[in-house]
């Protein structure tokens, strides 16, 4: 997995989005006696981003680079390492068919468009809450982080619209008013 998905909040204050890994790195030399990693951050790391970075640089410190060696970048989904249009449709073909079919029921179903486009934010967490609004602009302290519904829980997509208190009344009901005896959706795209 990408150290962009594992670590969202530092790519997003990362100064360089598109630097190779040797750029990163100053490698063992005459004057040093072990490789380097140089993470370049816009601004000054909260605690929270501070912890991350500190997981990053472990988990960094066990990759060994070797010198003569070029960096480049490979596609991992494929045996040849480049990029086709061809190796993402295989991989998607083997993926999980539940997600997509998910999906497809959101938009062919007999929903008004305006729930439909709602369910499709959720899933594809683009409802403008605290969570996702601290993603997009980390150098901006939203607060609070607290459901406003029930004050027990974050205010996280997750938490708003599946596991609060309040939602899940809402749950229950639809699911009786349609004769569901499933338990009420959960975010299988986190």
């Amino acid at each position: 997995m990408p150290l962009k998905v594992i670590y969202p909040k530092l790519f997003d204050i990362a100064r360089e989005k598109e630097i190779l890994v040797s750029e990163m790195c100053t490698l063992p030399s005459k004057r040093t006696s072990q490789q380097v990693w140089n993470l370049d951050f816009r601004r000054k790391l909260s605690e929270e981003e501070n912890t991350e970075a500190i997981d990053l640089l472990e988990k960094l410190e066990v990759i060994r680079l070797r010198v003569g060696i070029p960096d480049k970048r490979t596609w991992t989904i494929n045996n040849e390492g480049s990029f086709s249009i061809k190796s993402i449709f295989h991989s998607l073909s083997k993926g999980d068919r539940q997600v997509v079919s998910y999906f497809k029921s959101i938009w062919k179903n007999g929903a008004p468009n305006k729930v439909k486009f709602r369910a499709w934010l959720i899933c594809k967490k683009m409802i403008n809450i605290s969570e996702v609004l601290q993603h997009r602009w980390p150098t901006c302290a939203l607060s609070p982080h607290v459901c406003s519904f029930c004050a027990n829980g974050p205010e996280s997509i997750s938490h708003l619209f599946f596991e609060c208190p309040f939602t899940s009344i809402f749950w229950k009901r639809f699911e009786c008013e349609l004769g569901i005896n499933e338990n009420k959706p959960s975010l299988m795209f986190e």
